[in-house]
């Protein structure tokens, strides 16, 4: 199932082009198109999911994780412990790919988009925060 909004995004956003991913044990290296890593350690991150924007509606909709595929194109949207929202666009790797190794390597990570992310609920965010810190913990 996809969820589909239009979005006006309240907090701050990055971001990047990427041509790889490449992943350890406690963190994903991103190559960009310039050849620059962009190092992302597991315990700074809290939330990702995909989002695909319609190229004629600009809609954006958002498979569930259950729904993702290893060759769906679209945008990883990360969040940090900041609440920072960073957007992945992939140029030479699916971003279908980039987020099912991320829930392999980083499994306690919130996957699922909430429509409270892009509104600054800061309450709510909190509280996932929390939830993925007792998980890394337990993990």
């Amino acid at each position: 199932m996809l969820s589909e909004t239009e979005v006006t995004r309240n907090i701050p956003s990055i971001e990047m082009w990427v041509r790889k991913a490449e992943f350890k044990k406690n963190r994903v290296i991103l190559t960009d198109k310039r050849n620059m890593e962009i190092l992302l350690p597991y315990r700074e991150l809290v939330a990702a999911y995909l989002e695909i924007r319609d190229k004629n509606t600009k809609q954006i909709s958002r498979p569930e994780l259950e729904d993702v595929t290893e060759d769906l194109v679209g945008c990883l949207i990360l969040y940090d412990r900041e609440y920072k929202r960073i957007c992945v666009h992939t140029t030479g790797v699916r971003a279908g790919l980039l987020l099912k190794q991320l829930a392999i390597h980083a499994p306690y990570l919130f996957l699922e988009y909430m429509p409270w992310m892009d509104k600054g609920d800061q309450q709510e965010f909190f509280r996932i925060r929390e939830m993925v810190s007792v998980m890394r913990a337990i993990g």
